[in-house]
């Protein structure tokens, strides 16, 4: 995948990293992250100022409960 500028591809859903996802590379980290910041967080946003890691909500591992 070419990211370009990293405004349209996805953060935490493309193939960006070395052709695979953070899915497919981090499963537990992915799991920390809401389905709606998966949904619209891009390259470009993520990596600016590490924003990414303001997505990750309750502790590496231990995904936060859904209702």
């Amino acid at each position: 995948m070419s990211i370009g500028n990293g405004m349209n591809a996805l953060f935490w859903e493309d193939r960006w990293l070395n052709g695979r996802s953070v899915g497919e590379l981090m499963p537990l980290l992915y799991k920390c992250i809401s389905m709606r910041r998966r949904k619209v967080r891009t390259v470009a946003e993520g990596l600016t100022g590490n924003t990414w890691a303001r997505d990750i909500q309750g502790i590496l591992g231990h995904p936060p409960r859904r209702p």
